[in-house]
């Protein structure tokens, strides 16, 4: 973290000499928004109130932003993007920071932030009420404050799945915390799918087939064929003239999502032909607006550098994406080290895109803090500017990745297990327990990772599940929280904390029955997908063939070598079993309601999308009605109009 020192004032003080908050009356809304939030968790240390003013009178204060210490404003001004300034003053301390007026680059919430969490002992382990820490304390020693900084990485961004299905208070707590938690994004960019976006099949496809992919002889729309120099002509008019486009810093050129890559002679391999297209349109692209920069996904065929290009042009955005579980096995290690440096080499300015929270971790207790921490460091030291992915709103399962993830963040170079510490520490009597609890259900996952090499591969991964969170595994990590439940008698705050992860415990025992009864009924041959070959096969929106789908025959050939038997009987019970599982997991979601527990959007994802209909086949064959299955609570994202 690059930071400055300078000296203000030697003698410390205590909170009780500090009367309140000082703003500027025409204070734009970041530097109201941080000083609100410090009244907040002041006003719980304290145990008093803590009133905001607009002019100083006797007594210390906090001066929350610029238009009371000019020298001070100067040098905060003079900071980059996001740029934090604390400082020790000669009645009280100020907080403030750069880009007042911009609530993507104003760096006043992060002074507020810091000093809470180095001064004060606050700490944030999840969103909401429940995940607040405040150490009540009216003694609080302010002690002497004295340096500046900006961050290392200009995105650091947490990026929660299905916030469309939240409730709207829940959206709210997520923002809070996200600011709390340092996150930000100074990056006006764009990577995602565009394809279909520049070049619109409805609008060229009848006219130009040629643009668009060759696939087993035939001329489809799924991706473009970019090897044709009339398409790239087109590409690059229609890229600059997109109206999306205008306000960008950088845009994006990232083939589209799903297969169906052209097979035609021009194209040859499709790595080569993509990173040809992507090092010519970014050179148009610096002739024609050499302000603009290219932004295209390092994914799936296209994750690994070019072989044929020494150097991209410069104004290559690269956003790679990785996985911060394949540094579990050693080899995953090497092969992301070696990864970092070789994208290194090309010159490119690179963006991590991981996937921390992704709904193939099934809100399960997927636990690699470490491996987090250890994915951002190296990719910092190898030339990383930023990092985003996705998470969720499971934080009973997920906390101490998330916990490790945001400080990492913040400061790439900093050890995991020093976050490690300070997120068990902030369950005090409890602390050992909890830490007990989660490096239970992580001791497991590592275990099962190793010894069955585990990838990214969402059937292996899913159908591995109930041998991770196995009964004696289970047993140590229940132990685990009963003792924690003891150490917290008498502590309603710790209690309702602990509460809080004895749900994620509980979905996590539910789902490992309920995902081992489903490999059974796979076995039996019961249709149902990811745990029996044919309707795994059979989905619909595999229409050209999938190499993530079909590195996972050898899985399905490996059960068939197995012996299975079983009768009729036992299937029914299996089915039964499944059924009334699957109305308790409906039934826990909806509890996580209103809390970060668990993402009740994962499941009604499954609903809005029509995949992994697992509990609704079971009900089918039982002949349920669908006015039994349990009515997920969740909100219903908003329809277009002509929907």
């Amino acid at each position: 973290m690059s930071f400055a020192m300078f000296t203000q004032r030697s003698v410390a003080a205590t909170l009780e000499q500090y009367r309140d908050i000082v703003i500027a009356k025409n204070a734009p809304a970041p530097v109201r928004d941080a000083a609100a939030d410090l009244q907040y968790h002041l006003q719980k240390i304290a145990g008093r109130e803590f009133p905001l003013a607009s002019e100083k009178s006797g007594g210390l204060h906090f001066y929350v932003g610029s238009g009371f210490h000019p020298e001070l404003d100067a040098r905060a001004a003079k900071l980059e993007n996001e740029g934090w300034l604390i400082a020790s003053v000669p009645d009280g301390v100020l907080l403030t920071g750069s880009h007042e007026d911009s609530a993507k680059l104003a760096g006043v919430y992060h002074a507020v932030s810091l000093f809470l969490e180095e001064q004060a002992g606050v700490r944030w382990l999840w969103p909401g009420e429940s995940g607040e820490v405040i150490p009540h304390n009216p003694d609080l020693e302010i002690s002497q404050i004295e340096r500046s900084g900006v961050p290392d990485f200009r995105r650091r961004q947490l990026m929660a799945g299905y916030v469309r299905f939240w409730a709207p208070e829940q959206r709210a707590e997520w923002n809070a915390w996200t600011k709390r938690t340092r996150q930000g994004d100074q990056l006006n960019a764009v990577f995602g799918h565009a394809w279909a976006s520049i070049i619109p099949p409805e609008q060229y496809f009848e006219a130009h087939p040629e643009w668009f992919s060759l696939v087993n002889g035939k001329r489809i729309t799924a991706q473009l064929c970019i090897s044709n120099p009339q398409l790239r002509d087109e590409f690059v008019k229609n890229l600059l003239a997109k109206p999306g486009n205008q306000k960008l810093d950088i845009i994006s050129v990232s083939a589209n999502d799903g297969f169906g890559f052209c097979q035609c002679d021009r194209c040859g391999n499709i790595a080569d032909a993509y990173w040809d297209f992507v090092n010519d349109i970014a050179q148009r692209v610096k002739v024609l607006r050499p302000e603009v920069g290219v932004g295209t996904f390092a994914y799936s065929f296209s994750r690994q550098p070019p072989k044929n290009i020494e150097k991209l042009p410069d104004n290559v955005y690269l956003s790679m994406t990785s996985y911060a579980t394949q540094l579990m096995l050693p080899e995953g290690r090497q092969e992301y080290e070696e990864f970092m440096n070789g994208w290194k080499s090309k010159g490119v300015k690179i963006v991590m895109r991981e996937y921390w929270g992704v709904h193939y971790y099934m809100d399960l207790p997927v636990l690699f803090p470490r491996e987090t921490g250890e994915e951002v460091r190296m990719g910092y030291e190898a030339g990383l500017m930023g990092a985003y992915g996705e998470t969720g709103k499971n934080f009973a399962t997920q906390a101490p990745n998330y916990y490790v993830l945001t400080h990492q963040l913040w400061n790439p170079e900093a050890d995991p297990e020093v976050a490690l510490d300070e997120f068990y520490a902030a369950f005090g009597p409890a602390k050992e327990d909890v830490r007990r609890y989660y490096e239970t259900l992580s001791d497991s996952v590592h275990r099962a990772w190793r010894e069955k090499k585990l990838t990214t591969g969402l059937i292996p991964l899913i159908n591995s599940y109930d041998e991770m969170f196995d009964p004696r595994t289970l047993s140590a990590a229940w132990a685990a929280l009963n003792a924690a439940d003891r150490a917290a008698e008498g502590n309603p705050d710790l209690q309702k904390k602990l509460a809080f992860i004895r749900h994620g415990y509980e979905y996590t025992a539910l789902m490992a029955k309920l995902i081992g009864v489903y490999k059974k009924l796979g076995r039996s041959g019961f249709p149902l997908e990811f745990f029996e070959y044919q309707s795994t096969a059979a989905q619909g929106r595999r229409v050209f063939q999938n190499p993530d789908f079909e590195n996972n025959l050898e899985f399905y050939e490996n059960l068939r070598k197995q012996p299975f038997q079983f009768t009729i009987k036992e299937q029914n019970q299996w089915l039964k079993e499944a059924w009334e599982l699957g109305q308790e997991r409906l039934r826990m979601l909806n509890a996580s309601r209103h809390d970060f527990s668990l993402n009740e959007g994962l499941y009604a994802q499954t609903l809005e999308a029509n995949i992994r209909q697992w509990h609704q086949t079971v009900g089918k064959y039982l002949g349920k009605p669908e006015s039994e299955i349990i009515e997920l609570e969740y909100t219903h994202p908003a329809r277009k109009a002509a929907d």
